[in-house]
């Protein structure tokens, strides 16, 4: 140690009394080596623990874990690091926290949560930290593996006052900006190995033949297919309940190390599929999420998929996500609101569906309508039939829509099964029992739809079809989703 060194942490252990741990601090001498040392008869003696940190990083904050003896922090000049063996490898802990002094640091306990103050940046938390005290090195053997499983929490966000994304409003305390936890439950997981590609383990191989000095081949025809065609591996947590039902399912890319990954502790989303983007969220579950998931227990398993072949790595584990509570008016039966919210998102996927394909079939009948006039000679029986395809297009939009003239010129109208749909996603995102307006505005969507469906289907399959038979006849240009013959004239 150098002379006149400053003292500027020490932390005695929570484990053994004889335990004392210090962090020393040069800069004022132009030193910046950090210096770490631990104690085992009180102060007695000393063991530098420095390890591997970096030669540049004054040190400046200790903590200690309060359930592994050997899980300690130590916050330098250029962030934070960890050991899980008592100082004998240090780790930096970089993802989301910036290269910057991490003055002074607590651990709250009841949550598992580092905490750090940093100097001219603010708070970090670390939230959970708890899977590093299971990073050993005879755990880390397997190929993959999660880690133990925090309980859950389900609960629904409020929504600020002038929220900007989601983030912050602009009133009072609103304006605080940190992010909260994702909400639901999070995996911790740690995979191994990587997963290299046709093509990466073509050039490894090529550029070892290289600094061989040995000759390298042209890949065959075969082999650069396998690579073109070669599916994109990825991870799949599979949820199940206790019945061993799928609940969700949720993929990610694969990656080396210790990762996390959150359930949001909801249902897929059944809305209509888009291409470039899922669904739409169901009762502000947002993203690709449907409805809230009863509380209680559940099993996670990790597959992986490796061009399109998937295998088990690790068996399902038990977890277990509660309702947060602090609810105003709380459902008393959570089950029947679920099946509700069931009957309402299935309800949600067939009118959702419904309105995607009357965008397509408009869409279908616009081209059309530039079709035929594109037709030298357009038959009087084609306008008939496209004029009568539309008049029966605006009838079904005024059941699923209501009048939208009649509500532009500020008359009555009568909703439409949207606008009821509309009035029961109210209890679709909602932890109260629904309202009886809402039970039979989902009974009155039901019964109005119904019809539907058979006008839509019949649209589709029988004029719909007809009048694109008759387009290709009369040799019209092209029109989407119309089948083309050769031979007409």
């Amino acid at each position: 140690m150098p002379e006149r060194c400053y003292v500027n942490y020490l932390l005695a252990s929570q484990h053994d009394e004889n335990v004392v741990y210090v962090a020393f601090n040069n800069h004022k001498d132009g030193n910046f080596k950090p210096y770490v040392y631990k104690s085992t008869d009180k102060g007695r003696t000393w063991t530098s623990i420095t390890s591997n940190l970096p030669e540049r990083g004054s040190t400046y904050s200790l903590a200690e874990d309060h359930v592994d003896r050997d899980l300690l922090f130590v916050g330098t000049e250029f962030s934070c690091f960890v050991t899980v063996d008592g100082g004998k490898y240090w780790k930096k802990l970089s993802t989301g926290l910036p290269t910057i002094a991490v003055r002074d640091m607590a651990i709250q306990k009841r949550e598992n949560d580092l905490v750090l103050g940093t100097f001219g940046r603010g708070f970090y938390v670390l939230d959970d930290y708890s899977p590093l005290r299971q990073v050993k090195e005879q755990q880390l053997q397997a190929a993959a593996q999660i880690f133990p499983i925090k309980d859950g929490l389900l609960y629904l966000e409020s929504t600020l006052l002038g929220t900007l994304g989601g983030k912050k409003g602009f009133q009072g305390h609103t304006m605080y900006a940190a992010e909260n936890p994702e909400i639901g439950v999070t995996f911790t997981y740690f995979v191994k190995e990587g997963v290299k590609t046709l093509i990466q383990k073509r050039q490894e191989d090529e550029q070892a033949k290289i600094k061989k000095g040995e000759a390298i081949r042209y890949p065959t025809y075969e082999e650069l297919k396998a690579e073109a065609d070669e599916e994109a591996s990825y991870l799949l947590f599979t949820i199940k309940d206790m019945s061993g039902n799928i609940v969700r399912k949720l993929k990610t890319g694969v990656r080396t190390g210790v990762n996390r990954i959150v359930w949001d502790g909801r249902t897929p989303s059944l809305s209509p599929v888009r291409v470039g983007g899922g669904g739409g969220g169901f009762g502000g579950g947002g993203g690709n999420s449907g409805i809230m998931v009863m509380p209680g227990d559940y099993t996670v398993s990790l597959s992986q998929s490796i061009n399109g072949e998937i295998k088990e790595l690790v068996a399902p584990i038990r977890f277990k996500i509660n309702s947060l509570g602090g609810v105003t008016l709380p459902a008393t039966d959570r089950k029947a609101l679920v099946d509700f919210q069931k009957e309402a998102q299935e309800l949600q996927r067939v009118i959702g569906g419904a309105n995607t394909m009357l965008g397509d079939i408009n869409t279908r009948v616009r081209a059309m309508r530039m079709a035929l006039d594109a037709v030298a000679l357009t038959p009087t029986e084609l306008t008939s039939d496209l004029k009568k395809i539309e008049d029966k297009l605006e009838k079904i939009s005024m059941v699923m829509s209501s009048d939208r003239t009649a509500a532009r010129i500020d008359m009555p109208t009568k909703p439409g099964v949207n606008n009821r749909l509309g009035t029961v996603f109210g209890a679709a995102g909602s932890t109260s029992a629904p309202t009886q307006a809402q039970k039979d505005a989902l009974k009155i969507a039901k019964e109005e739809f119904a019809p539907i469906v058979s006008e839509i289907r019949s649209i589709m399959e029988t004029d719909i079809k007809n009048l694109e038979r008759k387009l290709e006849d009369a040799g019209a240009p092209y029109t989407p989703g119309r089948m083309v013959e050769i031979g007409k004239q």
